[in-house]
């Protein structure tokens, strides 16, 4: 037999035995429907969102600090180049104190840019997270109503039925974990 032949037929078994399995009840019936997770309104009643927040807060405490140390710094770098140059600096140095001092300025504004970088992917984590946390209690829940698909409520979401609103069902099944939970610190890779 050629192989175009056997691969017709292995097919067509393949097909017969997901008809026959289908017609005799011999598989599960298939999730379906959406089930809608409110993330905002979880983190808020299960007090992860104060969580969240305070690690938020404490990395933006860490990196005001080293904003801080850096500006004086600088400042002290300033003065100290202007000290080099006696009480009436020529043309030349003055020249050179306003460049010098703009170079500075620039370095303070990139690493603010930077900082606010780190602080926008310290956010990401966080969320992910929480989104890592509340997954399998809400991939649960969603199998246990029998819904396949579970979406965030965003501001997209137009209509959620009670039905298909799993938050409540998810904030009692991760209730005691979430009073334990930590998020995890800035340096971790792993989110959850």
């Amino acid at each position: 037999m050629t192989r175009e032949l056997i691969g017709w037929r292995l097919t067509a078994i393949v097909l017969l035995c997901i008809a026959l399995s289908g017609c005799l009840g011999w598989s599960a019936s298939p999730a379906n429907g959406v089930a809608v997770l409110d993330l905002d309104r979880f983190a808020n009643e299960t007090g992860l969102k104060v969580k969240l927040e305070s690690a938020l807060k404490s990395s933006r405490e860490a990196l005001s600090v080293t904003l801080n140390k850096h500006q004086e710094a600088v400042n002290a770098e300033l003065v100290a180049r202007r000290k080099q140059y006696g009480d009436v600096p020529t043309v030349a140095q003055q020249r050179e104190l306003r460049a010098f001092a703009e170079a500075k300025r620039s370095e303070i504004v990139e690493l603010r840019t930077k900082a606010d970088a780190t602080m926008a992917a310290r956010r990401a984590q966080l969320i992910a997270a929480l989104q890592d946390f509340v997954k399998p209690f809400a991939e649960r829940v969603a199998q246990d109503q029998n819904l396949g698909v579970v979406l965030l409520r965003s501001t997209n979401t137009l209509v959620v039925t009670d039905r298909h609103d799993i938050t409540n069902a998810v904030m009692a099944s991760a209730s005691g974990a979430a009073q334990s939970y930590e998020f995890p610190s800035p340096g971790d890779t792993k989110t959850s």
